[in-house]
């Protein structure tokens, strides 16, 4: 089931301009979601692009361009169309490394991420300091830029 609304939308610091650094993408239908992990990461030399749906074909619009160092990717509750939205990405040959938030988390789908290569998750509720430490570690920024 692929969603007709594929809308992307940069931060207006980078909007129109060459990527400042590596690019973040934020995959949330949550304005609120998005605007907070922005602010968090506005200190970052880094383009932050939001996604509101991705398409499940990983030849169409899975294939982000610029490609991101980074995915953000809030499921919220539908496990199902978070695992396939990671299957997707995978089959689009995405290599970024994903965060995975999400409302309530269960074992099995724990495991299932964890065998499509996701290694972080957090609540949507997340301590701010320990994603931006857990950003900073995969995007391979010193210390002194967060």
């Amino acid at each position: 089931m692929a969603s007709p609304d594929n809308r992307v939308h940069q931060s207006s610091a980078s909007a129109g301009h060459a990527a400042r650094g590596p690019v973040v993408w934020i995959i949330t239908p949550h304005r609120t979601v998005h605007q907070r992990i922005e602010r968090l990461l506005r200190p970052l030399p880094a383009e932050v692009v939001r996604r509101e749906r991705v398409l499940e074909d990983p030849r169409g619009s899975a294939r982000p361009k610029p490609r991101p160092q980074l995915v953000v990717l809030d499921v919220d509750e539908d496990m199902e169309q978070g695992a396939r939205v990671i299957e997707a990405l995978r089959r689009g040959r995405l290599d970024a490394p994903l965060i995975v938030l999400t409302r309530a988390f269960t074992r099995d789908f724990g495991a299932r991420i964890l065998s499509l290569g996701v290694r972080y998750y957090f609540s949507q509720d997340f301590c701010e300091s320990e994603f931006r430490e857990v950003v900073q570690s995969l995007l391979r920024l010193p210390a002194s830029e967060v």
